[in-house]
């Protein structure tokens, strides 16, 4: 029965990508494509992809699953695209590559790209949103001898983190913070997420800040869950998303809005059931994408969690990539929200035009058009209110108050 549901799915994929293309060509601008269409000026632009081989940037983290799926299940091809995986260790990494244009996707954390686009580095584009904070998601975990039981005990201490200002700093500050730790008493250490277990059991960092399928093997290997960073007033924040430049956008609207239709359908094949689930967990493990063991994935899709106390449990907040199209809309007030933290934390130093950065990155328009060929619901506005960290309703109306309003922060300088 998998074979003929499979070819099933190819076959709508490749009419989906005939019907986005068509969908969006009025508003993509002309085509540089060439060969296509009548020469006629009344004519509509080509709905041609621009370019069909494209590489895409990855971390070996489960967030990136529908990259792999839509690149195993044959989606991309089905789309037109000949997609190269290029492994990276941390997503900005692939910055320089994509600034010169060998790189045209990445999956990459919404705290280090619009940290970027706010300063003015680099002008970026969000095409969808990838994942958002579930349980077990990611942790700071410390081993047993270490005498790390509590955020107040990582005072004095050395915690690795894959890159500095990014998701794991902001959320581990906050928790300190909360906890009446003076974050600037942490030393965040940057270790690639594959080295980080390695790094804890050596004794080189008293802890580590880690995402699965990594923090499984933390838990196997004897570390204790220290932080859940993805409970209580940080579930569901959108931690990752797939990003572009607006130079390469702007060039290739038709072969963006193929990419993204790609992942989105791999991401609504890995929801739509138990099988599909387990399915993706044995492709992902492979060692060509994230190389770990299949029960380090199947567990967290599952909601099957432990703390590597004794304490297990089911939750059925589980990690979701699809869930309808609620994880993937590229909700303006999220990236606002990591404006604001950038700003609370002292990573930007004046307040931004929030909304005017987060319409800049966020590509909606072109995420309409792909929801609409795919038949998947869009929300009403582009704004939401959510309770995140410390408990405070953000809903993206004020957010210099917003940002300011906190008594947790960084101190002055």
């Amino acid at each position: 029965m998998r074979s003929p549901r499979r070819r099933v799915s190819l076959g709508a994929t490749a009419g989906v990508a005939a019907a986005l293309l068509a969908a969006g060509c009025s508003s993509s601008g002309s085509s540089s494509a060439s060969g296509a269409g009548s020469s006629s000026p009344s004519s509509a632009p080509s709905t041609a992809l621009e370019t069909t081989h494209i590489a895409v940037g990855a971390l070996p983290v489960i967030d990136e699953a529908p990259l792999y799926l839509a690149q195993k299940n044959g989606y991309f091809r089905q789309a037109g695209l000949n997609v190269t995986i290029v492994p990276v260790t941390q997503s900005t990494q692939a910055l320089p590559d994509m600034l010169h244009g060998n790189i045209a996707v990445v999956g990459a954390n919404y705290t280090s790209f619009f940290e970027a686009q706010a300063r003015g580095e680099v002008q970026l584009k969000v095409l969808s949103e990838a994942t958002n904070c579930k349980p077990d998601t990611f942790a700071i975990v410390a081993l047993p001898s270490s005498g790390i039981t509590k955020p107040a005990d990582l005072a004095g201490k050395t915690v690795a983190v894959n890159l500095t200002n990014n998701i794991q700093t902001l959320t581990a500050n906050a928790v300190l913070k909360a906890s009446g730790v003076n974050s600037s008493k942490v030393t965040y250490v940057v270790v690639p997420f594959p080295n980080m277990i390695s790094a804890l059991t050596s004794h080189r960092v008293d802890a580590i800040s880690v995402v699965q399928p990594f923090l499984a093997g933390a838990l196997a290997s004897g570390a204790k869950t220290v932080v859940s960073s993805c409970d209580g007033p940080v579930a569901n924040l959108p931690i990752s998303g797939w990003f572009s430049t607006q130079a390469w956008t702007q060039k290739n609207p038709n072969t963006a809005r193929a990419a993204i239709m790609a992942v989105l359908e791999a991401s609504r094949w890995i929801d739509a059931g138990m099988q599909n689930k387990m399915k993706m967990a044995e492709t992902i493990a492979d060692k060509s994408y994230v190389n770990t063991g299949v029960d380090a994935i199947n567990q967290r899709i599952l909601g099957r969690y432990s703390n590597g106390m004794g304490k297990t449990w089911d939750d059925p907040n589980h990690m979701k990539f699809f869930d309808d199209g609620a994880v993937n809309f590229p909700y303006l007030s999220d990236g606002m929200w990591f404006l604001t933290q950038h700003k609370r934390w002292g990573l930007i130093k004046e307040h931004p035009d929030y909304l005017a950065v987060a319409r800049q990155v966020n590509q909606i328009d072109l995420y309409k058009q792909v929801a609409s060929a795919m038949k998947i619901g869009v929300p009403k506005e582009a704004l939401r209110t959510s309770k995140l960290i410390d408990g405070v309703v953000w809903d993206g109306k004020d957010p210099k108050k917003y940002a300011d309003g906190f008594a947790i922060k960084a101190s002055a300088a």
